[in-house]
């Protein structure tokens, strides 16, 4: 299958990305989020819910320390 054509890929994430912004913001201001943690998170949340809608798999792995 391959991947979708590079702009799709970036309008996708872009969305994502302010919509995680948004839930990230009010969390924050509620106090409801950990802000360090949502740091860490921030892009494999992201990516989690991109990557269906393109029909791509994401996994994300702990590297070996």
């Amino acid at each position: 299958m391959g991947w979708p054509a590079s702009r799709i890929v970036l309008d996708m994430f872009a969305l994502a990305d302010a919509e995680w912004e948004q839930r990230f913001a009010a969390g924050a201001l509620s106090g409801t989020v950990d802000v360090e943690q949502a740091n860490a998170g921030h892009l494999h949340d992201v990516w989690r819910e991109v990557a269906p809608l393109l029909g791509l798999m994401y996994s994300r792995e702990r590297l070996p320390l």
